[in-house]
């Protein structure tokens, strides 16, 4: 079965649902995910080959199948989480060959001799990425996380984010007090009893 830009939506539709933050509307990137669900080419109830105790598993219909794509990426195992963040970036090469060097399949789609799914997308669209090299088989993780964590707004250093969690402590423990300050200062200063 030939799968189309819009089943590729469909897909990220559902992996953003369980926290993905795949982009929705960068046209290469979906396209890396056409070429994903059309290398794997599975039947429209598996189409990305998930399988349980080496049988493929039979899913009600093609959303039943992305959720459960969406699923097996979210656990993280398996390098899904390189997936999920190779994603966020948009970046095609980066997300096919975060699939290869993950467990996805089984022949790592050919890596790190060569990334099969890259010739796929650019078989499908008439590109040319290229495949990276046995000398640079290990993209680049720390880039790839600092541009996920940019394009998803949390493009923030860790001290910034410490002074900011120490402020906002600070700031907890002067509304407290001034609440409690309050509250004495409402029942008249002292609990003891005024005499004339």
């Amino acid at each position: 079965m030939a799968y189309t830009i819009e089943d590729a939506k469909l897909l990220i539709a559902e992996v953003n649902k369980k926290g993905g933050n795949w982009p929705t509307n960068d046209q290469d990137f979906i396209q890396a995910v056409t070429a994903w669900l059309n290398h794997e080419s599975g039947p429209q109830w598996n189409p990305l080959g998930i399988m349980r105790n080496g049988q493929l598993v039979r899913f009600e219909n093609e959303q039943k199948a992305f959720e459960g794509v969406a699923n097996l990426l979210a656990t993280g195992k398996y390098g899904y989480d390189k997936v999920i963040i190779a994603g966020r970036t948009g970046d095609p090469q980066l997300f096919l060959t975060a699939l290869a060097q993950s467990s996805w399949s089984g022949t790592r789609y050919g890596y790190p001799k060569t990334n099969n799914l890259i010739r796929t997308y650019n078989r499908l669209f008439g590109e040319n990425l290229t495949i990276p090299s046995q000398s640079n088989n290990d993209l680049s993780w720390e880039e790839a996380i600092q541009r996920a964590r940019k394009i998803s707004g949390v493009d923030s250093n860790p001290i910034d984010s410490l002074v900011d969690a120490i402020i906002w402590v600070l700031l907890i423990i002067v509304g407290v007090a001034v609440i409690f300050i309050g509250a004495f200062l409402l029942k008249g200063g002292n609990s003891g009893s005024e005499t004339d």
